[in-house]
Formats: structure tokens, sequence, C-alpha cells
């Protein structure tokens, strides 16, 4: 009997406060170029770098990622982090991931600002025994100075890295929230069920 494929799982983690185009662009493109065959969203109720006040709870953000993830094939959420009251750190996350599922491939997808601030992230090395890193190389950057990086980290532990080829983002959450509070149109960032979830629920007012 023929042993079955290891699962090639890919892990985008944040806080989708909302979820937007450029969250599916990037999630897309890394299941593609690294040739996925899921990819799950990590929505956290606390992030240790996101714990200001005013952030939209963590129930309308789990409501508007199902909307978003409605009709697109092999993308997921995963309530891990969701569920939990505790601050979300990463390596925590994937070691929990690891030993659930021990028959899947994990890869942990990132931007490439978090990228550069990898080696500052609480055990860094712990989430590269779990997960290979897929990295959007962004022009704002450089693949020169993403490469630099990359050797940097390896001086210090092993890590397995992929640039992922991705254009670029236009907006960020933060944007879209200053956009609806300001009154302009954000149809083109969103996927239009969320939009009418921000509008029903008054969300970014």
């Amino acid at each position: 009997m023929c042993c079955q494929e290891t699962k090639r799982i890919g892990i985008l983690g944040g806080s989708f406060d909302p979820v937007h185009n450029g969250h599916l662009e990037l999630a897309k493109c890394a299941r593609e170029e690294a040739r996925l065959d899921e990819v799950w969203f990590l929505p956290a109720r606390r992030q240790p770098f996101k714990l200001q006040a005013g952030q939209t709870g963590i129930a309308d953000r789990l409501s508007m990622l199902s909307l978003a993830l409605e009709d697109q094939m092999g993308f997921s959420v995963c309530r891990l982090e969701a569920d939990s009251d505790r601050i979300s750190y990463t390596y925590q996350t994937m070691e929990e991931l690891s030993k659930a599922h021990p028959d899947k491939t994990f890869f942990f997808i990132m931007g490439a600002d978090s990228f550069m601030d990898f080696p500052k992230w609480r055990f860094p090395e712990r989430i590269a025994k779990t997960a290979s890193l897929l990295v959007a190389a962004r022009e704002e950057f450089g693949r020169a100075r993403l490469e630099e990086q990359e050797c940097f980290i390896k001086t210090r532990f092993p890590v397995i890295v992929q640039f992922l080829m991705l254009s670029k983002i236009p907006v960020s959450s933060s944007q879209i929230r200053e956009q609806i509070r300001i009154g302009r149109s954000t149809e083109k960032l969103l996927n239009p069920r969320v939009l009418d979830y921000i509008r029903e629920h008054g969300l970014y007012r």
C-alpha cells in the first residue's frame, strides 16, 4: 500500500480587522507558488503588538472572514487563537498545530515587514522548527535586502524560507478602516459580502 502524501498547509495569521482582498491575494499566491493543499486563516483574539483599545471584537472579525472565504476552495478559518483568551504568540500556536496535526507540513505566510522583524519575535527558532516561512517579497524592501535578512537569520538558527512573487498590496486594514470612517468607497478592496456586513453592523464609523 502506498503511503498517503503529507498535506501542505499554509498558515496566514493576523487581526483581519477587516479581512480584505490583499489578504486573499497573498493566500492565493502562497498556495500556487508553494503548492499548498490548503490555507488556514488564523485570526488572533489578542496579538502582542496589537493590544490597542478599539479593535473590532473577535466575533465580528470571524464573521467577516467566514463571509470572505465562502467561495474560496481550500481556504478555511482556524479558530485556535480566536478561541483563546491569552495573548497569541506564534511559536505557541505553531507548536500546538504541529502536535495536533502530525500528518501535515506547515508553512507560515508573512509579509516582508514581518520577516524583517522576525528575529525579534518570541522564540523565532521554535517557529522555524514547526514551519517553513513563505515571505511576500514587496518592492519597497527589495529582494537583496530580504535575502540579506535571510542569511542573517540562518546564522542564528536553521530556517527554510521561500520568497513569494506577489504584486504590491495597495492597502492595509488600517487604511480601509480610515477610508470607511471618512466615507470613502472601499468596494474594490473588500469582498462584497464583507462590505455589506460592515455597513449592516455599523463597523469603523
